[in-house]
């Protein structure tokens, strides 16, 4: 169950050595409201590097984009009659296949990221929490 404090929670003394030896992060409310989330340096660490590595991934996705339209290109001027060296062919071919399998990968990583995305108010319907007010 995620940890959701109200802004005052950040008076108490040990707090922050409670949140820093955490994986979890912490949601802070503020009238209510999502405020604030807080991190140990390592849970930031690896939200940042898996960010990376989507972001490398996405490159390499790209670049193979880019391969595959050049391999469409080429089976169109093959079927317009102009011609490649068997090398060149099979390199285009080759890069078709991968771009393919990788295409398939992706598309079961979206669904997995889009189980796994939720958002600050989500957690606090599914934990029925429908008011935090600090009055």
């Amino acid at each position: 169950m995620p940890n959701i404090q109200p802004i005052s929670i950040l008076r108490e003394k040990n707090v922050l050595d409670q949140i820093s030896q955490s994986t979890e992060p912490l949601f802070i409310t503020k009238n209510g409201s999502a405020y604030l989330v807080i991190l140990s340096p390592e849970s930031y660490d690896k939200i940042i590097k898996e960010l990376n590595h989507y972001k490398q991934a996405l490159q390499q996705e790209r670049e193979l984009h880019d391969l595959a339209f050049k391999v469409n290109q080429s089976r169109e001027s093959i079927k317009a009659g102009k011609f490649y060296h068997e090398e060149e062919f099979d390199q285009m071919l080759e890069t078709a296949e991968i771009f393919e399998h990788l295409e398939i990968a992706n598309l079961i990583q979206e669904r997995e990221n889009e189980k796994a995305t939720i958002s600050f108010d989500e957690i606090l319907r599914q934990s029925g929490i429908q008011n935090l007010s600090m009055k």
